[in-house]
């Protein structure tokens, strides 16, 4: 908007000038038409004008792409849980071998700028040796995991599991965090810009397989 605003006063000062005309009447009588400038006073004061929203908009939209690489990742990653939640309800077949023993899930550890799917081989409910990497996603530029169930666990995994679904939230040993004992209900996932931890958004996962964005 800022830029848009920028162009429309230059077009502006331009149809100004172009209509700064004047007539005056030749020796024989007819009508000679006169055409100036900007003076340099009117020039100085376009100048200052660009200047100051040149200042104004560059601090606005470096934050603004800021916002938008941040906002992009998160629903990135809500669509690959999504997928993965859906190669698992599906019953996907893994490179011939069959459906996944322990299903499809997603590892997570704090500070990394990706995440990894993964097939459950063994299901030993965490990704280790016995499983099988399908792919590594990596985030956008200047994201990562801030933290896990807000600092609690530096490393998680997400395994879903058909038909309901049903959703194992195991920590780095495959221990149920949501097992009958725990309180914990909903898993959360959070994403901030490595150079600004202040800009995050939380992604929460739920036992039921729900999955969205607080």
């Amino acid at each position: 908007m800022v830029y848009k605003f920028i162009e429309n006063i230059i077009s502006k000062f331009r149809n100004f000038a172009m209509s700064r005309s004047f007539f005056r009447v030749s020796r024989n009588g007819e009508m000679a038409k006169w055409r100036l400038g900007f003076t340099f006073v009117e020039l100085m004061v376009i100048i200052a004008i660009i200047a100051v929203l040149s200042a104004i908009s560059i601090p606005f939209y470096s934050s603004l792409r800021k916002t938008l690489t941040l906002e992009r990742a998160t629903a990135k990653l809500v669509q690959d849980l999504r997928r993965t939640e859906e190669m698992a309800l599906s019953g996907q077949d893994f490179k011939g071998t069959g459906f996944p023993k322990g299903g499809y899930g997603m590892y997570f550890n704090q500070g990394d700028t990706n995440c990894t799917i993964f097939a459950d081989i063994d299901a030993t409910r965490k990704f280790d040796s016995s499983n099988k990497t399908l792919e590594v996603v990596s985030f956008e530029n200047n994201v990562k995991v801030n933290s896990l169930n807000n600092g609690s666990n530096a490393k998680i995994h997400v395994i879903f599991v058909p038909p309901d679904p049903f959703v194992f939230i195991t920590d780095s040993n495959g221990n149920d965090l949501m097992a009958a004992t725990s309180p914990l209900t909903v898993v959360n996932i959070r994403i901030s810009l490595i150079d600004d931890a202040s800009k995050y958004r939380d992604i929460k996962v739920s036992r039921t397989g729900l999955i969205w964005i607080d």
